[in-house]
């Protein structure tokens, strides 16, 4: 793509916006979040609309299956690195109970749900941020 390079010195592999270390996954996390004004964050990230539409439709179509490089890398924060990396759920290994996880073998609990867990631990599905960062684009013109 014109607007989104792979290069193991900028990002460690990951996509990034060409010439910047600005990951896709940063992008379209930022732009998803409703609280995010789109202009405030194109300003701020010194970044075009093409640029950003860009990365939000490699993310959505999962452009970033297609490797080429031993060095190249799906996103931190994308639960296809975790899957890559071969993660397992962690839902067999904790229980919840009001909004608390903890370990079965009572090592450890976490100050949130299960599914914020898994979150932390995991990732999240890039694809689904990138799907409401373009709706967000589309509504806002």
């Amino acid at each position: 793509m014109k607007y989104i390079e792979r290069n193991r010195l900028r990002g460690f592999g990951q996509p990034v916006i060409v010439g910047r270390r600005l990951t896709v996954f940063s992008v379209i996390s930022y732009v998803s979040d409703p609280e995010i004004r789109i202009n405030d964050f194109l300003r701020d990230f010194d970044m075009t609309s093409e640029e950003l539409h860009a990365a939000v439709l490699y993310c959505k179509n999962r452009e970033c299956r297609h490797m080429s490089n031993p060095s190249d890398q799906y996103c931190d924060g994308c639960i296809l690195r975790s899957m890559g990396a071969g993660w397992k759920s962690l839902k067999d290994d904790y229980d919840e109970v009001d909004g608390i996880s903890y370990s079965k073998d009572s090592k450890s609990m976490f100050l949130g749900t299960l599914d914020e867990l898994e979150e932390s631990e995991i990732g999240v599905i890039g694809w689904l941020l990138a799907e409401n960062a373009e709706e967000r684009l589309t509504n806002n013109g």
